[in-house]
């Protein structure tokens, strides 16, 4: 902490993950399951398989060159198995190029997830939206604040912060991009709290009040995109949650408490649509 700096700057996603301060995805944690579970999280970071493929798609679409070094294709003599599942039971060769990949620190890709990811940067590049947003700027930006009500370092990653025109965008590769369904999915994986976290940080650095839009684009399928802006009632939910982490996760660094649920025996009931589901079921003799 004692060598952590407030400012922007450009650093290495690992060199992100493990700087100690508060970011949105513990918060989101912390409020949505428990301190507990937070902490595990963090403490024990996994390399899944949409974790790798969503920074593939975010290189691929804001740092094209980078991408091309840091991801390689499967070759088709390194693979077996069925066609729905190419890495199972894996080629004789496999070793050796997982090794060399190794060794250049390079991410192993399918043809077809790379295809994809091409198919998702055509539909942003032919898009004038799109292109208006990423026209300037700089991808994958660290930003850094003590939070002077908390005493608290927290940190954001912003996919593209343009200065010039005071924008973050943030880019989502997501199921589906309509109203309705990507308002919930927002909500639910606590966007707004992480438009809250962009803004609120780049206030305190630079005085300034920057936007916060989403360019969301559907992974599967018919590539739709949207962008969405994070409105004031989107930062309202966003700066609540805020508090809520802050305090909870303060709380627990000056207890040295991570808990988990409260055990106390409570009824489990049964979910609001069980009665008109129990009610249009057929009944047979």
């Amino acid at each position: 902490m004692d060598e952590m700096k407030q400012g922007f700057r450009q650093e290495t996603f690992i060199d992100y993950i493990t700087s100690p301060a508060f970011n949105r995805s513990f918060g989101h944690d912390l409020i949505s399951w428990t301190p507990g579970h937070a902490k595990w999280k963090s403490d024990n970071p996994e390399d899944t398989v949409s974790l790798r493929l969503g920074h593939a798609f975010h290189l691929g679409i804001l740092e094209p060159e980078r991408f091309a070094k840091e991801f390689v294709i499967l070759p088709a003599d390194c693979q077996s198995g069925t066609k729905d599942n190419p890495n199972k039971g894996m080629g004789a060769n496999l070793a050796a190029f997982k090794a060399q990949c190794e060794a250049n620190n390079q991410v192993i890709m399918t043809q077809k997830e790379y295809d994809n990811i091409k198919e998702m940067r055509a539909v942003v590049h032919s898009d004038q939206n799109a292109i208006d947003c990423l026209a300037q700027g700089e991808a994958e930006v660290s930003g850094y604040v003590l939070d002077p009500e908390y005493g608290i370092w927290i940190k954001v990653r912003l996919d593209w912060l343009d200065k010039q025109n005071k924008m973050i965008t943030d880019l989502k590769s997501c199921a589906d991009a309509r109203h309705f369904l990507f308002r919930s999915s927002a909500f639910d994986h606590g966007y707004d709290l992480q438009a809250f976290m962009g803004k609120y940080v780049a206030m305190q650095l630079t005085g300034e009040d920057y936007g916060f839009q989403f360019l969301c684009v559907e992974s599967k399928g018919f590539h739709g995109l949207k962008i969405w802006e994070a409105d004031e009632e989107m930062l309202q939910t966003g700066y609540a949650k805020y508090q809520k982490a802050m305090t909870l996760y303060k709380q627990c660094l000056e207890s040295g408490k991570w808990p988990g649920y409260d055990s106390t025996p409570e009824p489990l009931g049964s979910p609001g649509y069980a009665k008109e589901k129990i009610g249009s079921m057929a009944i047979y003799d």
